[in-house]
């Protein structure tokens, strides 16, 4: 990460020559972009900002982070249970969320990005009536954000189970109660109508650019991803 760090500083000190070969804003035609594009353009320019300061792992990939298990953050795993246990009572207890998207899948999530918006919360940035009782350093110190946002980043859940025929559930053995926790550590979220072409058109449009062409996020901007599967590794 280094040398990538080392890069965006030379970027910025030369206002981002590489990019502005191709991508200079006084040939930005704004009304042809996408509206989200667009706005951020124009904030850019009036802010006298440079490509760097936005597309920092959003045009060119990152490398990956958290390879080795030395560079995953410490907590204590007692402490973090006994916190989940007041997060599990909307999220779940895997922090798998519900399939109506009220309460959003946590589990895999980027550590960095939990914190931030649990930082939100904290400071009435972010409005969510059932966050308030717990979003408050007494409740949920800076020490616990730090346990349970890493105790959340390492659970990697399944995206489906596996179908077993109706014979085998009968079958000596069959075990059950296994059968039962799989399903509960398994968010089936249901299809919702809607053209999927559209919508595919559209996340390319206005949201691929932050959160990735396939969802996969953005760990230093703490961009979440939005696809079903979540990893420590932040890759759908």
């Amino acid at each position: 990460m280094i040398l990538w760090r080392l890069l965006w500083k030379v970027m910025k000190e030369t206002d981002s020559r590489e990019c502005r070969n191709c991508h200079n804003f006084s040939v930005m035609d704004l009304k042809g972009q996408a509206p989200f594009a667009a706005r951020i353009h124009k904030d850019a320019m009036e802010q006298g900002k440079t490509c760097i300061d936005c597309h920092k792992g959003i045009a060119h990939h990152l490398p990956k982070t958290y390879t080795t298990q030395a560079e995953k953050p410490k907590y204590n795993p007692e402490d973090a249970e006994d916190i989940m246990e007041i997060c599990a009572a909307c999220h779940g207890i895997y922090g798998q969320g519900t399939p109506d998207g009220e309460y959003p899948r946590l589990a895999g999530m980027n550590p960095a990005y939990l914190a931030k918006q649990l930082e939100a919360f904290k400071a009435r940035k972010r409005i969510n009536i059932p966050m308030i009782p717990f979003a408050n350093d007494r409740e949920l110190p800076k020490e616990d954000v730090r346990t349970i946002t890493a105790y959340l980043a390492g659970i990697d859940l399944p995206t489906h189970i596996e179908v077993v025929e109706e014979a085998a559930t009968q079958q000596e053995g069959f075990d059950a109660l296994g059968r039962l926790e799989e399903s509960k550590r398994t968010l089936n979220i249901p299809y919702y109508p809607g053209n999927p072409d559209a919508g595919g058109r559209l996340y390319r449009k206005e949201c691929a650019t932050c959160h990735g062409k396939k969802g996969e996020g953005n760990r230093v901007l703490t961009i979440p991803f939005p696809c079903s599967r979540g990893n420590t590794a932040n890759i759908c």
